[in-house]
């Protein structure tokens, strides 16, 4: 979820990898410069939580805006001429969305409030949950009417090739639309979908799960969302397109989410220039080279500054793909200061190009020795060896040399 702040600069997103050679920094390819677009560019629904007030609000995909301020009860945006803002209080009993803007603060769709600015515009958003937004009465004389739409529901994450680590907090997010669900009845799969465990049986249908990731170790993940009717009839279903995996760490492994949690980062003195928890990286001209600096990909921490995947490995232990980074215009990323760079997620199995020892990863970068293969098999199973990756000696220093492992 985005935290409070005022953002500047973040345009579209990136799908392709492609590696520099000699440079120290993951570089994607494939991109050419855009026309003049938003500062922001959402692809897809991303949640907005006011601390103030505790209503969490969605971002809709396609949505464009040049600035956006996040406030403890009210967010402003800024949009463009010939360029649209849409935000949505989920159903299925949303509130208001009361605005400077002088449009109306409730459009129930049938079961989210969905209000769209259209620019040139700066409008402040007050969420008020005390004045609900009431679905319109099902219309149809005529021989035509009707008002109502079949249900739908869409798992959107996790749905596919992620890896979760027991123990961690995640979000489960889905999209629903159309007509009558009440409730949704989340469950987990370690068999990619044979059989299936309740997460919750009856979810408010806001979009949103807090989710503690179990101690059950698999790489057939899957979750299912179920669109629930009066008398928790099911109406409609949906599951992951793909398995992910969960890792069930060893006990003295400490876990880290998210590469903010690995490194403890602070808040920033001021506001920052980059959406904290995004990837970002430069738009590319179009004919840029596989060298060109605009193909490096950086994290915003959430201290404000930019960290460096040393390699694609690095990344892909962070990451599924390339889905959702976030292009910032040349100026504004010239003022974002490098905070260092990004060491494997922990629970990975890293081993130095130069030494034959095999180390697992807890946060902050820790290097945990390994010292027997009976050992190995013993925390890692007995294709362990699969799992290691190479850390060129140039990262080493990135680390710090922990105690050794146990025989669990």
């Amino acid at each position: 979820m985005l935290p409070m702040g005022r953002y500047w600069h973040p345009r579209t997103w990136l799908r392709r990898l492609a590696l520099s050679t000699g440079a120290v920094i993951l570089m994607l390819g494939g991109f050419a410069a855009a026309t003049r677009a938003a500062n922001y560019v959402f692809s897809d629904i991303t949640p907005v939580t006011l601390t103030g007030s505790g209503i969490t609000l969605q971002i809709l995909g396609g949505s464009r805006a040049d600035s956006l301020d996040i406030n403890a009860t009210t967010l402003t945006v800024a949009v463009a001429s010939g360029e649209s803002f849409s935000l949505r209080y989920p159903g299925p009993n949303p509130g208001t969305l009361s605005n400077t803007g002088g449009t109306s603060g409730c459009n129930n769709n049938g079961f989210d409030n969905d209000v769209v600015v259209n620019g040139p515009a700066t409008v402040t958003f007050t969420p008020d949950s005390a004045t609900p937004c009431p679905a319109p009465a099902g219309g149809g004389g005529g021989g035509g009417g009707g008002g109502t739409s079949s249900p739908t529901i869409l798992v959107v994450s996790p749905n596919g090739n992620e890896t979760l680590d027991a123990g961690t907090a995640t979000n489960l997010f889905w999209q629903s639309g159309g007509n009558g669900i009440i409730a949704v009845r989340l469950s987990l799969s370690t068999d990619s979908g044979v059989s299936w465990t309740v997460i919750s049986a009856s979810e408010t249908n806001d979009g949103l799960f807090s989710w503690t990731v179990p101690d059950l170790a698999t790489t057939h993940g899957r979750i299912k969302a179920e669109g629930l009717g009066t008398g928790n009839a099911l109406l409609v279903q949906d599951m992951s397109d793909a398995d992910f995996t969960v890792r069930a760490l060893p006990a003295t492994i400490v876990p880290a989410p998210t590469i903010d949690a690995d490194k403890n980062l602070p808040l920033p003195p001021a506001p920052a220039l980059c959406i904290a928890g995004t990837r970002i990286k430069l738009a590319c001209a179009a004919g840029a080279g596989p060298n060109d600096p605009c193909r490096a990909v950086y994290y915003c921490g959430k201290d404000g500054k930019r960290y460096v995947f040393p390699d694609a490995q690095t990344y892909f232990s962070w990451y599924p793909d390339f889905i959702g980074i976030v292009i910032i215009a040349k100026d504004v990323m010239a003022q974002i200061s490098i905070g260092g760079n990004i060491t494997y997620k922990p629970g990975s199995l890293v081993k130095i190009q130069t030494d034959p020892k095999v180390y697992v990863v807890s946060r902050g970068g820790v290097l945990r020795w390994i010292p027997t293969e009976t050992i190995a098999i013993a925390l890692f199973g007995r294709d362990w060896a699969d799992l290691v990756h190479d850390v060129p000696v140039v990262f080493f220093l990135n680390y710090v040399v922990g105690a050794p492992m146990q025989a669990p």
